[in-house]
């Protein structure tokens, strides 16, 4: 098997024994395709939730609105 893309733990990677494309999930899931254009797109929707997620999160703990990262405001 032959990795093509490993980031935040997400693997894109081709087998050649059965000619597929693998994604591997940081949580150890893994799906396979037989269209590398499908595989790279579902890897890469994958990547961006996962990164949008991790933004988002960081924003929240520096108290900024998730979305927008701008600072929250306290209207009370």
């Amino acid at each position: 098997m032959k990795i093509m893309f490993n980031n935040r733990g997400l693997v894109l990677a081709y087998d050649e024994l059965t000619d597929t494309y693998i994604i591997k999930s940081p949580t150890g899931e893994s799906q396979r395709y037989d269209n590398p254009l499908i595989a790279w797109n579902d890897y890469i929707t994958t990547l961006d939730v996962m990164v949008r997620k991790q933004i988002g999160d960081m924003f929240e703990r520096e108290h900024k609105n998730r979305y927008t990262g701008k600072p929250e405001t306290n209207n009370t």
